[in-house]
């Protein structure tokens, strides 16, 4: 089955240098005002030269990793961008590192990149709260608990290419001799192997002999882990002793829930120091110092549920670990501008770092100023602050007329508003549909109807254009207040790593009349207003396939989430909701 799309495309590098060019200016120019605003702005660029460089080391070092003078001039700007966020984060002043930064950045422009590369997003900063400073705190639990004599930090592409930057410029600042690196795990997700042309290999090995400790560096484990134990397995290849072998990820485990049998033999020998949001941001009291907080309640891992419902029983399915970060504050004081009302409650949640969460809260304030969405705040170190609005969420089938019309009043704002200058993919969305219906039991000898449907629609689809579609139209992501009916979690759902993406707003059409069990004269209600509103004439034609390719991708995502918290109440949930997307699916098939 089908529920993830790629994230990473083709590039042109001399853009991405002179993104970075240009923040590095701006980071120059920001040594006096907020201090706060100064380490975003360094965290971002940080974020940025990362994916710069895993994209030149991908293409540079295509089949086996190993040295390049351009690479070490990229491996230098991100290293010196990493030593302005440490310097930052523990309250020194990144004067000098600044200047650093900058000449780094600059000389990349004599630098023969490649002309393009592939730029991939990394998702821990974009969607689930992984934030860069955790790993400043594990990189100070290994100095004190170890006390290295000397250190080879070895980043896993591509996210571990900036933390490992990090990893390295704390234990650089303390004083400890640091080189690092990055390779590219590669092969089966659940097989990844490392692979290193013989000098690299060389150097690695005379580094343990002249007494290093090699730390490897990821966001994982993930779903097998195979990435972290393969690069453990090539270093004791090349002779490492386990004992000098360090791992940081960025959650812990024993090892006997992971996928890959390699990664669940090393793993519990392996010394762990795991990155934590917990002791870096809420027992460090960072998070509640930033949001001028009295008091905080984590909504986070679907805990949102027992504040909005009356009875568990209500609540609707969720996967925790795809849930973002959130909590609910109350204000402390009216010191800052974000929260301006002592003792008011603000909804606060994780939207991004960098330019992620930039574009997120310029889409939050669009909406808002529509009356469509909560009024947002301040974004401030990756949070999006919003006004806490009481409500309760629709149930499934409480979808009537006056719903319908709200509901495409909204989304024909969307269709308007955020058009892009693309055309959706159709290919994927082909290959995920024709996945997940031929793996639906209740659809079985049903692709006669698919192959005719997707005949009949390609056309009308292909030629709708691409939509920063709102992709989350589930009845709890409605609530009813005083105000009216508002819709919540509306920001980042067509730029996350699972379907849609941006796509035919049929998608979120189609979305409203499963979720909401419409019937037929508010589900013509619904489409008639939006193509009266957004200036659309064949909407109709293309819902179809839309109605299927939905009820498909959200039967693929249901199941596999069914599967990943199997044991848990969640899990019956997921499952109950997987046969309901099944029913749909060949119901709308039967249909086409």
């Amino acid at each position: 089955m089908l529920v993830y799309r790629r994230l990473d495309r083709w590039v042109l590098t001399e853009s991405l240098v002179d993104d970075v060019s240009r923040a590095a200016g701006r980071l120059a120019r920001s040594t006096t005002g907020d201090t706060l605003e100064r380490h975003d702005a360094a965290v971002g660029l940080l974020i940025d030269l990362g994916v710069l460089e895993a994209g030149a080391a991908d293409a540079l070092c295509p089949e086996a990793d190993g040295h390049d003078a351009r690479l070490d001039a990229v491996r230098a700007a991100t290293l010196a961008a990493a030593h302005v966020v440490v310097d930052s984060w523990e309250g020194r002043s990144p004067g000098t590192a600044v200047c650093a930064v900058s000449e780094a950045v600059g000389r990349l422009t004599g630098v023969r990149l490649p002309s393009r590369i592939r730029s991939a997003v990394p998702e821990g900063y974009a969607f689930y709260g992984l934030y860069p400073e955790m790993y400043i705190d594990a990189a100070q639990c290994v100095r004190r608990t170890l006390d290295p004599a000397r250190a080879l930090i070895i980043g896993l592409r591509s996210i571990g290419t900036s933390l490992s930057a990090l990893v390295h410029a704390t234990l650089a600042a303390t004083g400890c001799p640091t080189r690092s690196l990055t390779v590219r795990p590669r092969g089966h997700p659940f097989d990844r192997r490392v692979r290193l042309d013989t000098q690299l290999g060389d150097d690695i090995a005379h580094a343990v002999r002249a007494g290093a400790h090699v730390a490897v560096v990821d966001e994982g484990p993930g779903l097998s882990g195979s990435s972290i134990a393969g690069t453990v397995r090539a270093l004791i290849a090349l002779g490492v002793d386990m004992g000098r072998i360090i791992v940081l990820p960025s959650w812990d485990t024993e090892g006997a829930s992971l996928c890959s049998a390699d990664a669940r033999a090393l793993w519990p020998r392996l010394r762990r120091f795991p990155a934590s949001f917990e002791r870096s941001w809420l027992a460090s009291g960072r998070f509640r110092r930033l949001h001028s907080a009295a008091a905080s309640e984590d909504l986070g891992a679907g805990r949102w549920r027992a504040h909005a419902f009356r009875s568990a029983g209500d609540w609707p399915a969720v996967q925790p670990q795809h849930e973002r970060r959130k909590f609910l504050i109350r204000v402390e004081s009216a010191a800052r501008a974000a929260t301006p009302v002592r003792g008011e409650w603000r909804l606060v949640k994780f939207a991004g770092l960098g330019r992620y969460g930039a574009a997120r809260f310029a889409r939050a304030d669009a909406l808002a100023a529509t009356g469509f969405t909560p009024r947002p705040i301040a974004w401030r170190a990756g949070w999006l602050v919003q006004e806490f609005v009481p409500g309760r969420p629709l149930v499934p089938g409480e979808g009537g007329l006056l719903f319908a019309d709200r509901c495409a009043r909204y989304l024909a704002h969307v269709d308007r508003a955020f058009r892009t200058d693309t055309s959706p993919d159709i290919d994927a969305l082909v290959e995920m549909v024709e996945a997940n219906v031929r793996a639906c039991r209740a659809a079985a000898g049903m692709t006669p109807q698919l192959r005719r449907l997707l005949r009949r629609s390609r056309g009308a689809v292909a030629g709708a254009p691409a939509v920063a579609v709102d992709g989350r139209m589930l009845p709890h992501e409605w609530i009813r207040t005083r105000r009216g009916l508002l819709k919540t979690d509306a920001l980042d759902h067509h730029d996350d790593h699972f379907f849609p993406g941006p796509q035919d707003s049929a998608w979120d059409v189609a979305a409203c009349c499963v979720e909401l069990g419409l019937r037929r004269l508010a589900r013509a209600h619904l489409v008639d207003t939006f193509e009266r509103i957004a200036r659309v004439r064949d909407l109709a034609r293309r819902l179809p396939l839309h109605l299927v390719a939905y009820s498909a991708y959200r039967f693929g995502y249901m199941t596999l989430a069914a599967q990943a918290t199997a044991g848990s109440d969640d899990a019956a949930r997921l499952a109950a909701g997987s046969a309901r997307y099944a029913r749909c699916l060949r119901r709308f098939l039967a249909a086409a």
